[in-house]
C-alpha cells in the first residue's frame, strides 16, 4: 500500500487524477495519501488455497493456483476488471501485483505499469521463467515450464473468447503481462529472477508507523528476529533461542496470543507491531528472518547480512539468490536440522559475507545505479 501511496502523491503533484483500486479498502481509508482519492474494491477470485498443492514452478503455476485454473473462475473476475477500468476511463493502470488488471488493460489497450520486488514481475520470456532455478537450469529442459504455460493459455483464451474478444488470442503466457512497463523495487543483486534490463527503483523505509525497539533486560548479545507465524522453523527456533539465553526481540506480526504465551521466556520479548529497523541495526548484529524481501533489502542497504529461514516459494527463491551472491547465511531446508548456534557462529566468523554486504551497501550508497520513482512517473506521464 505504501508503494501505491507514494505513486498517488507524485501523480497528484503532476496534476493527474488518481483512483485507487485495492483489496483492503479499510487500510486504504486510513492512508492520508488517499484522503482525496476515490477508493474502489478490487475484484478478487474466491480461491481456497490448499497447502497440499504441488510446489509452483513458474508464474504460470502461481496464476493457476490463484484463480486461473478454470474459465468459470477467471471469466467473472476478468469481466469485473474490464468494467471497472472502462468505468474509471483510466489512461494508465499502475499495479502492485494485479495480473488480472494487467490482462484487462491489455484487452482495453490501456498502458500499464507493473511495480513490485521482482517475484511478481516475471521476466519477459518464453516459457515464463522458473521460480525453482535449482531444478530448471537456464537453457535446460523446459518441458515442464511450457506445460504450465499452455495450461494457463487454455484458460485465459477461453475467458477472453467468453467476453467477446473474438479476434484476440494470447499466444504466449508472457503476453499476459509483457505489454506492461516494469519497475522493480529492488536491487539487481537480489532480484528474484536474477539481473535483467529493467528499471530498478530506489525503495524507501516507511518509519511513520513503527515503534522503537525494546529489548529484554538480560545479559548477552542482542538478537533480532522477524518471522512469519506459519514458518516451519519457528517453534524450534524459539526453543533454541530460549535455551541460549541471549536477549531476543522477536517480531511476529501474525502470531496468536496463545502462541506467544506457549513460547514465553525471560530472554525473549515478543512484538506484533513493526519496529524501527534502523534503530535495531544500531544496537544489534544478529538478524534472523524468513527472507521477506523488504527487510533483507533494508538490511543489505546498510551492509548487514542476515540468517535466512524462508517459509514459502517467494522467500525460498530470494534466499537462493542471496546465498548465491554470498550476501547472507541460509539456514537448512528441513526445519528439523536447524542449529541456530551454528548459524550465529557463522555471523560472527564469516568475514566474506560481511565484506560482500558492505560492498553492496557502498555501491548503492547514493543510489546512483537505481531509478527514482518520481522520475519514472514523469517520463511515463509527462505534463
Amino acid at each position: 500500500m505504501a508503494k501505491l501511496a507514494d505513486c498517488a502523491t507524485e501523480l497528484r503533484a503532476q496534476g493527474h487524477t488518481v483512483r485507487v483500486v485495492c483489496a483492503d479498502i479499510t487500510m486504504a481509508h486510513q492512508m492520508p495519501e488517499f484522503k482525496k482519492a476515490s477508493i474502489f474494491q478490487a475484484p478478487r477470485a474466491n480461491v481456497r488455497f490448499d497447502e497440499k498443492m504441488p510446489r509452483p514452478i513458474n508464474y504460470s503455476s502461481l496464476l493457476l493456483q490463484h484463480g486461473y485454473d478454470s474459465e468459470e473462475n477467471l471469466t467473472p473476475i476478468l469481466r469485473a476488471w474490464l468494467h471497472l477500468l472502462a468505468t474509471l476511463d483510466a489512461d494508465l493502470v499502475m499495479t502492485d501485483h494485479s495480473p488480472t488488471a494487467l490482462l484487462a488493460g491489455k484487452l482495453l489497450m490501456t498502458p500499464c505499469v507493473m511495480m513490485g520486488t521482482g517475484y511478481t514481475i516475471p521476466r519477459r520470456s518464453n516459457p515464463v521463467a522458473s521460480i525453482t532455478p535449482w531444478k530448471h537450469a537456464e537453457g535446460g529442459d523446459n518441458t515442464e515450464l511450457f506445460s504450465e504455460d499452455n495450461r494457463l493459455l487454455g484458460v485465459v483464451n477461453q475467458s477472453v473468447k467468453a467476453l467477446n474478444f473474438d479476434k484476440v488470442e494470447i499466444k504466449q503466457a508472457q503476453d499476459i503481462y509483457s505489454h506492461a512497463t516494469q519497475w522493480i523495487m529492488s536491487l539487481p543483486e537480489i532480484d528474484h529472477y536474477g539481473r535483467r534490463e529493467e528499471s530498478y527503483v530506489v525503495r524507501w523505509s516507511n518509519t511513520a508507523r513503527v515503534q522503537a525497539p525494546v529489548w529484554p533486560q538480560v545479559p548477552g548479545e542482542k538478537i533480532f528476529m522477524y518471522m512469519d507465524a506459519r514458518s516451519p522453523h519457528l517453534k524450534l527456533l524459539l526453543e533454541q533461542l530460549g535455551k541460549r539465553g541471549d536477549p531476543v526481540l522477536a517480531v511476529i506480526p501474525n502470531a496468536t496470543s496463545k502462541f506467544l504465551q506457549d513460547f514465553a521466556a525471560d530472554n525473549i520479548k515478543f512484538e506484533r507491531e513493526h519496529v524501527d529497523i534502523k534503530a535495531v541495526t544500531d544496537q544489534c548484529r544478529v538478524f534472523i528472518n524468513h527472507c521477506g524481501h523488504n527487510l533483507v533489502y533494508e538490511l543489505l542497504m546498510q551492509g548487514i547480512p542476515s540468517i535466512l529461514l524462508p517459509n514459502n516459494p517467494e522467500n525460498t527463491l530470494l534466499a537462493y539468490r542471496v546465498a548465491k551472491r554470498k550476501l547472507g547465511f541460509p539456514g537448512p531446508a528441513k526445519p528439523s536440522r536447524l542449529n541456530i548456534n551454528e548459524l550465529i557462529e557463522s555471523v560472527a566468523t564469516n568475514d566474506q559475507v560481511w565484506a560482500n554486504a558492505s560492498r553492496l551497501s557502498l555501491k548503492y550508497e547514493n543510489h546512483e545505479s537505481l531509478e527514482r520513482l518520481h522520475d519514472l512517473i514523469a517520463a511515463k506521464l509527462p505534463k
